[in-house]
């Protein structure tokens, strides 16, 4: 009687294990996917409603560019009479060349990629950059 009753507890305790470890993997491989897609949604440029020619997309999402995990910087990108009709009134935002907004080196270098990219993407010949902050 006494060895079934120590069967039986330990193979509820390796059950309980095994259910959680299932748990923590579920909830891992959801996390680790989540930010894989949030990653890549975010660097798509989107066109604004309002200024024609003119994209925002979103920075690093990643916690190691030193901003935090759900920090990400709001850019502007566009052709400078574009971007600058766009932001004409606005005190907020302070349109800049690229190529000026790159050589002051405030961006984390993966920030400086997806910037490029973004611009080589869609083309532009004469990028404005401005930054919507976070």
């Amino acid at each position: 009687m006494k060895a079934w009753i120590t069967t039986q507890t330990k193979v509820k305790i390796v059950s309980r294990n095994t259910k959680m470890s299932f748990v923590r993997l579920c909830i891992s491989t959801f996390i680790g996917a989540f930010s894989i897609i949030n990653t890549a949604a975010t660097a798509q440029p989107n066109q604004l409603q309002n200024c024609n020619g003119v994209h925002e997309f979103y920075g690093n999402p990643l916690a190691a560019s030193g901003r935090g995990s759900d920090l990400r910087i709001l850019f502007f990108i566009g052709e400078r009479e574009n971007i600058l009709r766009c932001f004409k009134n606005s005190r907020a935002v302070k349109v800049t060349p690229l190529h000026k907004e790159l050589a002051r080196k405030t961006y984390s270098k993966t920030d400086e990629q997806l910037i490029l990219e973004t611009a080589q993407e869609l083309n532009f010949k004469d990028p404005y950059l401005a930054n919507g902050g976070i």
